[in-house]
């Protein structure tokens, strides 16, 4: 928070706090998402938040694990403007560069990746994995871990020229079946036309995760 401060100018949350003789982190705000406590008390694990902050610092997309997208205040915390998004949860959030579109992942049924208008949140595209990754259907409330069996975008990342690197993931279990996977990598040009995927065929049988790009490699675990 002091860092933040003496590189964008010191907030009016900060003004009349004590200097800590000791750098110390001063809470500015806290947000409180969607009721979850049910699913806790049934033995779910603690529910997942997506949480990024703008470009400049000023604004934080925050995605919850009930659907809801919504921007606030990166100082005060205050809501700027809300979506209810997903059946799902919102999984992976991303700004443009120039922090302008706000990129959606969502784990749902479709795994929907959507680029928003990071002001008004109206959706300037969106690309549907479950056409590849294949689709399920929402779990009933009881189960508690049912919405990770969902597919989902798994990681989201802006490359040097913009575009987008994309994992999808859809880990089930059919009825009288054992264990499915199915993953493939995406590269989205910044208006969402598809320029290349990985495996080129279609989805694998297997599950993707944490990409990393060097340069003109990308590495990935499978």
């Amino acid at each position: 928070i002091r860092q933040r401060s003496a590189m964008l100018g010191v907030s009016p949350a900060l003004k009349g706090l004590p200097t800590p003789l000791m750098a110390d982190c001063q809470p500015l705000f806290q947000v409180t998402l969607e009721d979850q406590s049910r699913l806790v008390s049934m033995g779910a694990p603690a529910p997942d938040a997506a949480l990024v902050f703008s470009p400049d610092g000023q604004r934080l997309a925050i995605g919850s694990f009930g659907g809801l997208l919504r921007i606030v205040d990166g100082w005060s915390g205050k809501t700027l403007v809300e979506k209810k998004l997903s059946e799902g949860m919102v999984k992976q959030l991303l700004w443009s560069a120039d922090g302008t579109i706000l990129y959606v992942g969502e784990q749902s049924p479709d795994a929907l990746v959507l680029a928003l208008d990071s002001t008004t949140l109206e959706q300037k595209w969106s690309r549907r994995l479950a056409e590849d990754l294949e689709s399920s259907p929402m779990p009933p409330p009881e189960d508690v871990y049912g919405v990770y069996n969902l597919p989902g975008v798994y990681s989201l990342q802006l490359l040097e020229d913009q575009s987008l690197l994309v994992v999808g993931a859809h880990g089930w279990t059919p009825a009288g079946k054992g264990r499915q996977n199915r993953s493939r990598l995406y590269h989205l040009r910044a208006d969402g036309e598809l320029l290349e995927a990985w495996p080129p065929s279609g989805a694998a049988d297997a599950v993707m995760l944490h990409p990393v790009v060097q340069g003109s490699r990308l590495l990935v675990s499978v």
